[in-house]
């Protein structure tokens, strides 16, 4: 088995990474993708108030911009 160090010395193998990290890596990328996901679902459902929104805001082809945010976010 091959053996890489660390930054200060520590002795890192291939395959031992805590399984915490990667729960908790999957939790923080689940909370991030639902608060994403709630966004775009919020644009969607009213599309004519995102339109109207960066129509007000000065944004260029808004309808356009309007349609590529939320099919970003959903």
């Amino acid at each position: 088995m091959t053996e890489n160090h660390a930054p200060g010395g520590a002795v890192v193998r291939p395959g031992t990474v805590d399984a915490t990290i990667d729960i908790g890596l999957l939790i923080l990328r689940l909370g991030i993708g639902a608060a994403i996901l709630q966004a775009g679902l919020i644009k969607a459902s009213d599309f004519a108030m995102t339109v109207q929104f960066l129509t007000d805001a000065g944004w260029r082809l808004p309808a356009f911009a309007a349609f590529m945010v939320t099919a970003t976010e959903t």
